[in-house]
């Protein structure tokens, strides 16, 4: 609901009345997790990297599992409807005023 919210409130700006109060976590404490799991996903990928341009084949292998996995990713895309195709947004009803007439000569 959370992410919802905060995706239809960037796609439409401040007309989204900001109801939900979102806190994120501890960035001091979450911070060096974060930094350490970036550099052993790069660290690994690197090495995926130098393992399939050691030759040929395994370069010719590791394009076809990317390729896969992309193509894969494509089909499982077209099949589910995105997010903010899910959100119903009905208009407000228009609220009710009263003219007070103040702006007029007396």
């Amino acid at each position: 609901m959370l992410e919802a919210h905060h995706l239809v409130k960037r796609y439409y700006g401040a007309a989204v009345v900001d109801d939900v109060t979102f806190e994120p976590g501890n960035l001091k404490a979450l911070g060096p997790i974060y930094l350490m799991l970036l550099l052993v996903a790069a660290y690994n990928l690197a090495r995926i990297e130098r393992w399939g341009l050691a030759n040929r084949a395994r370069f010719a292998g590791l394009v076809g599992c990317l390729v896969l996995i992309y193509a894969a990713a494509r089909v499982r895309r077209v099949e589910r409807p995105s997010l903010l195709t899910r959100i119903e947004l009905d208009d407000l009803p228009e609220t009710s005023t009263q003219r007070l007439g103040l702006s007029e000569p007396v």
